[in-house]
């Protein structure tokens, strides 16, 4: 599991973190860091599916957005 620092993206970026919620203990991981927070957002809602969900977080680490369903 991802500590909160992690949900903090580097200054002037959007970090999209990955969290399959079919796994038992919700594993979670850093899908990758964005220039724009369009680009962030398009990645997540085209990446996250079902119990796969993308989420996007700013540099403040502040929720976003996100793409997929539980």
């Amino acid at each position: 599991m991802l500590s909160e620092k992690a949900f903090k993206a580097p200054k002037n970026k959007f970090r999209v973190i990955g969290v399959d919620t079919f796994d038992m203990d919700d594993s979670d991981w850093i899908e990758g860091d964005f220039k724009t927070k369009k680009e962030a957002l398009d990645y997540a809602k085209e990446r996250g599916g079902t119990m796969l969900k993308m989420h996007v977080y700013d540099d403040c680490g502040n929720h976003i957005g996100e793409g997929g369903s539980f």
